[in-house]
Formats: structure tokens, C-alpha cells, sequence
């Protein structure tokens, strides 16, 4: 929309059956802005002045529902339900860039609902099941896990030199 009109600046069709339950995130790459998303159907990216697909990563889930997150040229995102696939896709390219672009690909262990956080060099990650864990942002490997309980819904927040995890019951872990 335009800002100041209200006006549909443009709208995408996307394919069929496609879902995303994620809040889209807005980079820079390439002097543009990106619009990107996660989708039933993998992570896509599109130009957020034009709606046009740049660059996409395939690969089905049945519920998209973590936002992805940003640092430094690297997009990170876990897919959503039942101990998700994550993954890490570096800016650039064109069309499907699942060979060229990603980083790294971890199958399972990643949250149902909320994001990762990126803080002082490190990926944080909580669970609907109470997995706390914190990853290695160049290759994916967790550095530590430790279950703290609780469901985590809630996407850890970060800040002052500790990560907050709030559980659905309202309590709160410090790290």
C-alpha cells in the first residue's frame, strides 16, 4: 500500500494452497529492499517495491509459522511444527537459490511458533516443548541445549547482555 494514499501499490498471487502464518520480515540486498517470507511452500523473497519474486528456497511444511530473522548478509529461519527444519540462506541470487545460497540446513530442532533471536554472535531458540538452545550462526550446530520447561510460544527478546524466554504460563527464563 502507499503510505499515503492507502492505495494497492501491488498485489502477488502466490501459488495455490500456499500458507504462511509468519510476520514477513524487510531486508536490504542490493541497493533494494526485500519482502522476505515464510510459506507452506519454503522461504521467498520478492521486491518490496514491485511484489516481483527475486529468490526463493523450496521446500514444503505444513505450518510456517516462525518469523525469520537477519545479520549480516544471512537470513535465518526454523519452519515451524513438530521440531522444524532451520536453515540459513545468504542474500543474493535469483530464482531458486537451494544450491547456491544456503548456508546451512539443520532437519530438525527448531520451534513451532516463535523465531530465533540473533544476539552477540549467537542464534537463540525456544520450544513448545521447553528446549532451550543456543547455535552456532555459521554452521548451524547447537552450542548448547538445556530443558528449561514450560511452553514457549513467545520469541525470545534479547538486550543489556541477556536473552528473556518467556513461557505461556508467564514465567521467565534469564539468560
Amino acid at each position: 500500500l502507499d503510505p499515503r494514499t492507502g492505495q494497492m501499490r501491488w498485489k502477488r498471487d502466490r501459488t495455490p494452497g500456499a500458507l504462511s502464518y509468519s510476520t514477513p520480515l524487510v531486508v536490504s540486498s542490493g541497493g533494494r529492499a526485500l519482502l522476505v517470507v515464510n510459506s507452506t511452500q519454503g522461504i521467498e523473497a520478492y521486491d518490496a517495491a514491485t511484489g516481483e519474486p527475486v529468490w526463493h528456497v523450496p521446500g514444503e511444511h505444513r505450518f510456517a509459522v516462525p518469523m525469520p530473522v537477519y545479520h549480516d548478509g544471512i537470513v535465518y529461519a526454523t519452519r515451524g511444527y513438530r521440531s522444524s527444519p532451520a536453515l540459513a540462506i545468504r542474500l543474493g541470487g535469483a530464482g531458486d537459490v537451494s544450491s547456491s545460497h544456503v548456508v546451512w540446513r539443520a532437519p530438525t530442532g527448531g520451534p513451532y511458533v516463535s523465531s530465533f533471536v540473533f544476539y552477540d554472535g549467537l542464534l537463540y531458540m525456544a520450544t513448545e516443548l521447553g528446549i532451550v538452545t543456543c547455535v552456532d550462526p555459521a554452521t548451524g550446530t547447537p552450542v548448547w541445549r538445556e530443558r528449561f520447561g514450560g511452553i514457549f510460544s513467545a520469541s525470545p527478546v534479547a538486550g543489556d547482555g541477556k536473552i528473556y524466554l518467556v513461557s505461556e504460563t508467564g514465567e521467565t527464563v534469564v539468560l
